[in-house]
């Protein structure tokens, strides 16, 4: 093999990271078109944008190469995870309190057309972590929930309503990333837990997921350690060989290797080298991608076998992609959005739960004056004025709005308490959630303030994020498990109206 040809079998198992929202800007847009006009990346993992600027981004960077480029991304609950623009899916937990994997299946199909119509081949998705422990700092909502039995189900549900229309799935994080409370984003989290509790638990929803046909299966940067004592399973041949024993024959992917769980690690090679080493196929997101090209490039040429490794995992990639991309461009790009809007709010009015049951305190439409207050981050008050104006909508009196956060005083409660001296009963939207490399902050005290602005006026309390929130027990808990537009709008008609 010539040394210009192992560099592009190595480029192509390569998928490098593009920001949309950086398209315009010349620089950028530059170095992307670099990566594929002289790198040969396999493909790009895609954030930011809007479905019509990212369709025509993808078009322009096909149009560079020759060969099939692979366009994937995070989309568990749809686009609105990572584009704006459309369908926002109710998230894992709220399709697994379902209790229907029919919803599971009509959903992922859903979504798997939105992604096709724009493009996207593959969808970095499901989440096949089973949420065991309530102080996980990154899975909660994104698992389809707590039983394994039950999260397999809907594991399957989900691979083959992608299968159905052509797109892949990936099952991520294996061997499981739901028993943590350290959020691989920033650390490295460990998992001490038997081999016997792995299989019982862990690996159920992966199992399922492989007899589903799940094209891919992502390693997480997770330390195991009866399973691997020094390697997180993103890099662990035990964690790959592991894999292969459960029958499953489909690509095997990182997570992303720009995060702190492996980038900030002391390593003898660098971790891509350490990846293909240990088995896997497709590299995501490395933090430098010539370095790391660059860093594989040079251990291959002095490693027979890992050259090989990489040849063989490129032709299987090519031919895997090349397929993908054929279903892809011969499927109808037009679909129909108000049907996945429909069929998003059914499965998302379907998934609320009361606590206690249907609350005295309701309906609201009882009450000649209302206040609704969030418990809100900046970045996710969007979210809170979306709940609040379809509040409005279906409250037809008096309403007042505010918006709070973990670091309310005692001064901004007396402001509010002012403020909504005349409200007669308050809704309460909670929307803390783990987010990927966000601190989780304790709501104690929030609470503490919102019920001396409240004082003994009737409340109820919304959970648009975590179920594991601990709140005032005198007031009713309505669990959403989602903060997806169903969510908002279904939850504001069930508060207003009669049970």
């Amino acid at each position: 093999m010539q040394h210009a040809t192992l560099k592009d079998s190595i480029s192509r198992l390569v998928i490098p990271r593009l920001d949309l929202d950086k398209w315009d800007d010349s620089s950028y847009k530059s170095s992307i078109r670099e990566l594929v006009t002289a790198t040969h990346v396999g493909g790009f993992c895609l954030f930011g944008g809007v479905p019509e600027s990212a369709w025509k981004c993808m078009e322009e960077l096909q149009g560079l190469t020759s060969y099939d480029l692979l366009f994937c991304g995070d989309y568990e609950f749809g686009l609105p995870m990572r584009m704006d623009g459309g369908t926002s899916f109710p998230h894992a937990f709220a399709l697994g309190a379902t209790g229907k994997e029919s919803n599971t299946f009509h959903i992922s199909q859903s979504c798997a057309r939105e992604l096709f119509s724009i493009g996207v081949h593959w969808n970095l998705a499901p989440v096949a972590d089973v949420n065991s422990n309530p102080d996980n700092p990154i899975v909660n909502i994104r698992s389809f929930g707590e039983d394994p039995v039950q999260v397999g189900r809907h594991v399957s549900a989900w691979v083959q309503g992608h299968k159905h229309v052509g797109a892949w799935s990936c099952a991520k994080h294996f061997p499981g990333h739901g028993d943590t409370t350290v959020d691989s984003h920033v650390a490295l989290p460990t998992i001490d837990v038997s081999l016997e509790t792995l299989h019982e638990r862990e690996l159920i929803p992966f199992k399922e997921a492989i007899g589903a046909g799940t094209e891919t299966v992502m390693l997480g940067h997770i330390l195991i350690p009866e399973l691997d004592s020094e390697l997180p399973a993103s890099l662990s041949p035990k964690a790959v060989q592991l894999l292969r024993d459960m029958q499953f024959s489909g690509l095997i992917v990182t997570d992303a290797l720009d995060m702190n769980a492996v980038s900030t690690l002391e390593l003898p090679e660098h971790p891509a080298v350490m990846a293909l080493r240990a088995g896997v196929e497709v590299l995501l997101m490395p933090s430098n991608v010539e370095e790391a090209i660059q860093a594989i490039e040079d251990a291959a040429q002095q490693d027979g076998q890992l050259t090989q490794h990489i040849v063989r995992a490129s032709e299987k990639l090519g031919a895997e992609v090349a397929s993908v991309c054929a279903r892809q461009r011969a499927t109808e790009k037009q679909f129909d959005i108000n049907n996945h809007r429909k069929a998003a709010l059914e499965a998302s009015k379907a998934a609320l739960q009361w606590q206690h049951g249907y609350p005295e305190q309701l309906p609201l439409n009882k009450y000649s004056n209302i206040a609704g207050l969030a418990i809100v981050d900046e970045k996710d008050v969007g979210y809170a004025s979306r709940f609040f104006r379809y509040l409005s909508q279906v409250y037809t009196t008096d309403c007042d709005f505010g918006f709070v956060d973990h670091s309310i005083n005692a001064e901004d409660a007396a402001d509010l308490s002012v403020q909504l001296a005349d409200a007669e009963c308050f809704v309460v939207a909670c929307f803390a959630r783990p987010v990927g490399g966000r601190a989780q902050n304790s709501l104690d005290h929030v609470w503490q303030h919102l019920k001396n602005i409240v004082g003994t006026r009737p409340c109820v309390v919304v959970s648009f994020g975590s179920p594991y929130i601990s709140t005032p027990n005198e007031w009713p808990l309505l669990n959403a498990f989602s903060f997806s537009e169903g969510s908002l709008g279904s939850a504001a008609v069930l508060l207003a109206q009669n049970s």
